[in-house]
């Protein structure tokens, strides 16, 4: 695994390199020596060595300071390099609750974000979070800030993830599952309650429908999944907020413009292994008393698929079951064949949740 870090402080002169950064760096190597160091100096210098090595590298840890009238470098690289794994910083000098750390990573599009914060003998916390709120340390010592940080990018550079693409510029009509709908909008509102984020649309999680055969002037396709568009608020959802789509081989095919959740590759490949289930309700919150998955997944990666189904056949449910299942540090699944079953009691996770 290749990785560049970035840190200290950038400005129009020489800036200033950081004394943390270089022990935190040197820590790295002793555990992987394929890094590679940036840090201080010319602002300039910086823009242009990114363009050059950053598509060389499968993690850029970005600890940079950077003047508030410099362009926000951070905030274009997962547009730029969708691939990349990401990890930023925020310095906190107790001004930002954990939220608002989270925020700060969904805001960048970070895998993770490295909280610095001094305790009150002044010694540097640096504590490791996903931008699901999962806590992976919490430590003042750089040795273990280096070998959590580079365990856990090494194991989101593993994960398998799907392509989407659309596949008609057209979309479908989508079948008016109104007591569906009502559904999910009154948890959309539960959900609501307990996740107390700034960007709720992220944090809602998405629900999802098979196509059946019956419904007029749309298209009768079982293989046809009607799922919750990206970033879409559940406590409002009807039709509109619904997208299309269908298994085309690994990747996820879509009608229309407008992608559909993060979540859909798990979920259709869910559809296609249980027949019987019609309906799904993913959530960011836990379902009181369901069993747990093993694994700390992310969003969209295909290996959940996988702990799902061992999770469900180590139950044993007879066919035609309704499934409640807590993702471990990512929220809840309901899977059922009918609308009536899906009821739930919903609680908060932590918020941060340690999953060290």
């Amino acid at each position: 695994m290749k990785y560049l870090m970035v840190g200290g402080n950038f400005d129009d002169a020489d800036g200033r390199p950081s004394g943390f950064i270089n022990k935190l760096f040197s820590a790295m190597k002793t555990v992987n020596n394929e890094g590679t160091l940036i840090n201080g100096g010319n602002f300039s210098v910086l823009f242009s060595t990114l363009t050059s090595t950053v598509e060389q590298t499968d993690v850029l840890f970005w600890f940079a300071n950077v003047p508030n009238d410099k362009e926000k470098l951070v905030e274009g690289i997962k547009i730029k390099y969708p691939k990349i794994i990401l990890v930023t910083s925020k310095r906190n000098n107790n001004e930002y609750n954990w939220l608002e750390v989270i925020s700060r990573a969904l805001k960048v599009k970070a895998n993770l974000i490295v909280n610095f914060e001094r305790d009150v003998e002044g010694t540097i916390i640096s504590t490791v979070l996903d931008p699901l709120g999962n806590q992976f340390c919490a430590t003042a010592t750089v040795e273990k800030l280096a070998l959590i940080l580079l365990t856990r990018t090494g194991q989101l550079t593993k994960y398998t993830r799907n392509s989407s693409k659309s596949i008609d510029p057209q979309p479908l009509e989508v079948p008016n599952k109104e007591e569906f709908f009502a559904l999910a909008r009154k948890y959309g509102d539960r959900f609501h309650d307990l996740v107390h984020v700034h960007d709720t649309t992220r944090f809602l999680g998405n629900v999802s429908f098979r196509c059946e055969s019956g419904f007029p002037s749309f298209r009768g396709d079982k293989d046809i999944i009607y799922v919750t568009r990206r970033n879409v608020d559940k406590r409002n959802i009807s039709r509109e907020g619904f997208v299309a789509t269908k298994l085309m081989g690994e990747a996820v095919g879509y009608y229309g413009e407008i992608k559909p959740s993060v979540d859909t590759p798990i979920q259709l490949r869910l559809y296609r292994h249980f027949k019987d289930i019609n309906y799904m309700i993913h959530s960011h919150v836990y379902i009181a008393g369901a069993p747990f998955t093993k694994s700390v997944i992310p969003c969209g990666a295909i290996e959940e698929f996988h702990e799902i189904v061992d999770l469900i056949e180590a139950y044993d449910h007879a066919p035609k079951s309704t499934f409640f299942i807590n993702l471990r540090g990512h929220g809840s699944l309901i899977m059922s064949p009918d609308i009536s079953p899906m009821r739930a009691i919903f609680i908060a996770r932590p918020i941060p949740e340690n999953v060290a």
